[in-house]
């Protein structure tokens, strides 16, 4: 097919570009557009930064790599990231639609107390000690703030809001003072 591609020449006055690709058996966008191949170098450092982000963070979409690739400082799109995640075969780990639907071959296990008339205190008793929810609760709050960029906080943390304005105030507060030292001395 290259080699066929060679054989068109462009401005001859005998044939057009377009009877020259039909003799030839070649569509005149091959003319035009170069044949897909590699993505460019810098495509291809994006897709390293999506790939890492993408381990990072498996349930992180399109929307919010691309929030975390700007935040890094590259000048990407939503569809520029979509695409190039279809390319290396990534998608949102997030549950799609019927999650309260079980599994065909998952057990069913009866409920025990269906019958049992609970009338006293300390009748009915479980057992839990909760470190397990703690952990969770304390991985998905440190995530939460110190992690995840919120739109409605203009796509920081609220870590980074928060010590930002603690710095703001730090440093109104020393302003506040310097001018109060000027003013009386």
């Amino acid at each position: 097919m290259e080699e066929r591609q060679k054989w068109i020449e462009t401005g001859q006055e005998d044939f057009s570009v377009r009877q020259q690709c039909l003799l030839a058996g070649l569509p005149r966008s091959r003319l035009y557009r170069p044949a897909r191949g590699l993505e460019s170098a810098f495509n291809q450092s994006l897709m390293k930064e999506i790939d890492r982000l993408y381990l990072d963070h498996p349930f992180y979409g399109a929307p919010r790599i691309t929030d975390d690739l700007r935040a890094l400082g590259h000048p990407v799109n939503e569809k520029r990231v979509a695409r190039l995640m279809r390319r290396m075969g990534l998608h949102s780990t997030l549950p799609g639609p019927h999650t309260s639907r079980p599994h065909p071959k998952h057990p069913v296990y009866p409920y025990l107390l269906r019958n049992l008339a609970i009338t006293a205190p300390n009748e009915v008793w479980c057992a839990d000690n909760g470190l397990e929810a703690h952990r969770g609760l304390e991985r998905y709050f440190r995530f939460y703030n110190t992690e995840r960029r919120h739109q409605s906080l203009e796509k920081r943390t609220p870590h980074e809001v928060h010590f930002d304005a603690q710095v703001a105030a730090e440093v109104y507060r020393h302003q506040q003072e310097c001018s109060m030292q000027t003013a009386v001395g």
